[in-house]
């Protein structure tokens, strides 16, 4: 349904979606059902952080430009939008024309995998070349197309489910004094977790001793574990806006609870209730066994 071509962290839809499931509609409607219960309830969807265009899109926020590429496929915008806007193909030992390109309005997405899934960037545009005078607008075309025309669908399906569940209302004022980047954190929370704010807003049913070689651990955790280590926790690997102190729990949406650590007799690993955000630690004596203990958790967390 989606793809990410910035290394897995932004999701676009694919605009090959159909050829894979005809029937994708559907799919695209439930996830935009589950973003908008995620506002609705104040919780975060890390899996769900869109690029840049797909929320420019979604909240009608302005005209998509050329430079939103840059959002959805860096590798494309760069060996192919600036490599054109920039003529690097005339430079060095093996310059070349645009008629040695032999390009014409069409994008091909995915030869590899889908090589009759093409699209014509206006009608007839298979039989018209790319020329010095009409790159440009080839490349406005051709991402506009990447970016918003070949998804129209796919995008129309994932506003439809928000709407499906947010009041008309509601949706046509958040779509007014929501920015794109706000959504990004509304939606999934913050992208990096802070190891001061999640200590300062965590609270413990343990021995100090406990207490303080759990935080001696997780300080030596890369940023990748803290978050899987969140997740383990709490169902979610990002903290909401706001950071700790606003950590959802259980109950009425509003409610906060705070991360909190508490002992475990009868297990020699840690176990959650995420619904409570409480970690329940087993006796260790040394950092070596309490960090030994999280990453086996941790490592089996979606088992």
């Amino acid at each position: 349904l989606f793809k990410s071509m910035d290394g897995g962290r932004s999701l676009h839809p694919s605009s090959t979606a159909s050829d894979a499931e005809p029937e994708c509609i559907p799919y695209f409607e439930l996830v935009g059902k589950l973003v908008a219960l995620a506002l609705m309830h104040q919780e975060t969807l890390p899996a769900a952080r869109f690029t840049l265009a797909l929320r420019k899109m979604l909240l009608s926020a302005g005209p998509l430009s050329v430079e939103d590429m840059a959002s959805v496929d860096p590798e494309f915008y760069k060996h192919k939008v600036q490599y054109l806007l920039e003529s690097k193909y005339a430079e060095g030992e093996g310059a070349m024309t645009l008629t040695d390109l032999d390009l014409t309005f069409e994008d091909v997405p995915q030869p590899d995998v889908f090589p009759d899934a093409r699209h014509e960037l206006h009608p007839g545009g298979s039989q018209v070349h790319v020329t010095e005078e009409n790159k440009h607008h080839y490349v406005e075309l051709l991402c506009d197309t990447r970016m918003r025309g070949a998804v129209s669908s796919q995008v129309e399906g994932i506003l439809a489910g928000m709407r499906a569940i947010i009041p008309e209302e509601a949706w046509s004022l958040i779509q007014r004094v929501i920015s794109p980047d706000e959504l990004d954190l509304l939606v999934c929370g913050l992208r990096e977790v802070d190891l001061q704010d999640w200590k300062a807003n965590s609270t413990c049913d343990v021995e100090q001793e406990t207490w303080d070689l759990f935080w001696s651990v997780v300080s030596d955790f890369t940023m990748q574990q803290h978050k899987d280590l969140l997740e383990f926790t709490t169902g979610s690997a990002a903290a909401p806006v706001g950071g700790f102190a606003n950590l959802p729990g259980y109950g009425t949406i509003g409610d906060v609870q705070r991360f909190t650590l508490a002992r475990n007799l009868n297990s020699a690993l840690p176990v959650a209730s995420t619904c409570f955000n409480t970690l329940y630690l087993p006796k260790c004596r040394t950092q070596a066994e309490m960090s030994a203990g999280l990453l086996e958790a941790i490592a089996h967390r979606n088992v």
